[in-house]
């Protein structure tokens, strides 16, 4: 985490918001961007400390997806399966599905309903 304490003022211009973009822009895979939304709303200390508890805890909720995706039988993996329902033509890994999902929940607080094809996905009326 020296990387990400380097990152921050007096070192570099920004926030631990800018230090988790510069950290993910080098390491899409690896890194996820957290802002102060993301903190409070997951309850994360701020600082190089509080973003590692921050990663770990997306870990575990990647794994739990991948786990939920293979239950539900199907053929490919879950970042294709993600990538080609958001019509993206490229694959995204799982760490920017994750990224995306926290800024438009957490940040930007929507959408107000999923999308039909997240409901279809358990069967749901």
């Amino acid at each position: 985490m020296a990387a990400y304490r380097y990152l921050q003022w007096p070192h570099v211009w920004g926030n631990e918001t800018v230090a988790s973009k510069i950290l993910h822009f080098f390491n899409i895979s690896l890194f996820i961007i957290w802002d102060i939304d993301m903190q409070i709303a997951y309850r994360k200390s701020s600082g190089p400390q509080g973003y590692l508890v921050f990663l770990i805890e997306m870990q575990y909720h990647i794994e739990e997806v991948i786990s939920d995706f293979k239950q539900l039988s199907f053929p490919d993996g879950v970042a294709e399966f993600l990538s080609q329902q958001l019509g993206y033509r490229e694959v995204r890994p799982l760490t920017k599905f994750i990224d995306d999902y926290n800024w438009i929940t957490i940040t930007k607080k929507w959408p107000k309903h999923p999308p039909n094809w997240i409901l279809n996905l358990y069967g749901s009326d």
